[in-house]
Formats: structure tokens, sequence, C-alpha cells
């Protein structure tokens, strides 16, 4: 498919070689590319950059997962599952929180 605008105004073949197609899907193309400009899912987006994707990121080159050695697409998924909880603890250890939690309770006063 060949956009108008882009295509050469003063070629003398235009009409024969430049063909503008439309499918049968181009309003649901249409909807998908109006949601994906929105504001929330460009918000959802980023939030997805910024905490899925590093961990994936990382997993799969440190970890081993670039090949899974089960078979079936569940068993593949469960293996993902549980190298993403072992993930997770490492992750914690590295950046622990700065705030710590307290319980301790004030006692009456007598």
């Amino acid at each position: 498919m060949v956009d108008a605008a882009r295509a050469n105004p003063t070629c003398a073949l235009k009409s024969k070689c430049c063909k503008i197609t439309r499918t049968a899907y181009s309003a649901p193309y249409c909807r998908a590319l109006a949601r994906q400009q929105s504001r929330a899912v460009r918000r959802m987006r980023r939030l997805r950059q910024r905490t899925v994707e590093p961990v994936v990121g990382s997993l799969l080159p440190h970890d081993g997962l670039r090949r899974v050695s089960t078979r079936g697409r569940s068993s593949a998924h469960k293996t993902m599952l549980l190298t993403a909880i072992a993930f997770n603890p490492n992750k914690l250890l590295k950046h622990p929180p700065t705030r710590t939690p307290s319980l301790a309770i004030a006692l009456p006063k007598t």
C-alpha cells in the first residue's frame, strides 16, 4: 500500500503505479490506532515498560530462558511463572525498602 501523500506529485506514471487500497478491516485498524494513542493506554505502556519488560529482558539472557526445556505451552508457562517468582526475592534483596516497618506499640502511662 502506497501513501498518496508520500508519492512523488510530479511523476508522470503516478496514475498507473500508485494504488491506494483499503481493506475491509480499515475501520477496526483506525479504532485500534486511536485506542493506542489515547492517554490511558500511553500511561499503561509506560508503566509496563518500567515494571514488566525489564524483568523479562533480564530473565531471558541471564537465567537461560532463551529456550524452555519443557514440552507444551502450559509447561512453558509454568516455567516462566516459577522463574518470575524466583526473580522477585532477588529483586527485593537488591533494592531494600527505604522505610522499615515498625511494630512497636506505645504502652499506656501509669
